[in-house]
């Protein structure tokens, strides 16, 4: 009990020191706060800057821990990447790329950021197009066990025609629950002709939410001639939100004469980001 008593009074007393006086004492390692390694918040209060990474990495609230003033410098790293991840589906990729790095600065094995800035230094979107630097980031956060960055990583090699190692890693994508690596296996039985590989993979896909599948289940039976097939499979791709089935889509109602309405389907995919229905397009206006 007397040990407890002091304990409570040594607490009280390091309490009292860092509110008379906050800019000396670290508040969240109770520590001198020296001249270097410091961060002084929006609010005044000044914290080790290894207190704050932590505090972030740890997924503290973001307002500093004594007046409570809500602060950017504290958002914590999950915040960053919920923010980037949004940023990514709403193709703001300069900011994407933004948040990306600042959790990479306080995290840099996070996955997920890793995975974020790999992929969009592989297409060039946000940032420069670098693959030399996609490929670092991308192999980190598949050290660290991120199944899409093992699929993206064998994208990268895809670019350069290393196609059997990049088959590899889409088996590891897959096998490790990616279903992109399941598609893109997909893909590559299908440009070898195996066509019921093909589409064991693409329904793989399906089922582990990959919308992807639909539409080239229906690029398949596209190919056999089977049109109303294909048109279901494409509109189900374009239901569940594959961009890529418009231009599939667009691209037949073209081969069947429509081409208004081909039109009209590839314009919408190009506004949503599909480069191929631009090739399309101008393929459509060379023939009109």
């Amino acid at each position: 009990m007397e040990h407890s008593n002091d304990s409570t009074t040594e607490a009280v007393t390091v309490v009292e020191t860092i509110l008379q006086h906050p800019d000396t004492i670290c508040c969240i390692c109770f520590e001198v706060l020296s001249g270097s390694g410091c961060q002084r918040l929006s609010c005044g209060h000044v914290l080790h800057e290894k207190c704050v990474r932590e505090m972030r990495c740890f997924g503290a609230v973001g307002r500093c821990p004594l007046c409570r003033h809500a602060s950017d410098l504290l958002t914590p790293i999950q915040d960053l990447i919920e923010q980037a991840s949004t940023c990514r589906v709403r193709d703001a990729n300069v900011e994407c790329a933004q948040l990306a790095s600042e959790v990479l600065a306080l995290d840099p094995t996070n996955e997920h950021a890793n995975l974020l800035l790999g992929e969009l230094y592989r297409s060039g979107q946000g940032v420069h197009k670098d693959p030399c630097k996609a490929f670092e980031l991308l192999e980190q956060g598949r050290s660290q066990g991120n199944a899409r960055c093992a699929t993206q990583l064998g994208v990268l090699y895809g670019d350069f025609g290393m196609n059997n190692k990049a088959k590899e890693l889409y088996e590891e994508g897959r096998l490790r629950g990616d279903s992109r690596g399941a598609l893109n296996l997909g893909v590559c039985a299908m440009e070898e002709g195996q066509e019921q590989q093909a589409k064991e993979f693409f329904t793989e896909a399906v089922l582990g939410g990959d919308a992807g599948g639909y539409t080239y289940i229906g690029s398949l039976h596209d190919r056999a001639g089977d049109l109303l097939i294909a048109e279901a499979f494409y509109k189900l791709g374009w239901l569940h939100g594959h961009v890529q089935a418009l231009s599939y889509l667009g691209a037949l109602r073209r081969d069947q004469g429509q081409v208004e309405e081909a039109v009209r389907l590839l314009e919408l995919a190009c506004q949503l980001g599909d480069p191929d229905a631009a090739v399309e397009l101008c393929e459509i206006h060379k023939q009109g």
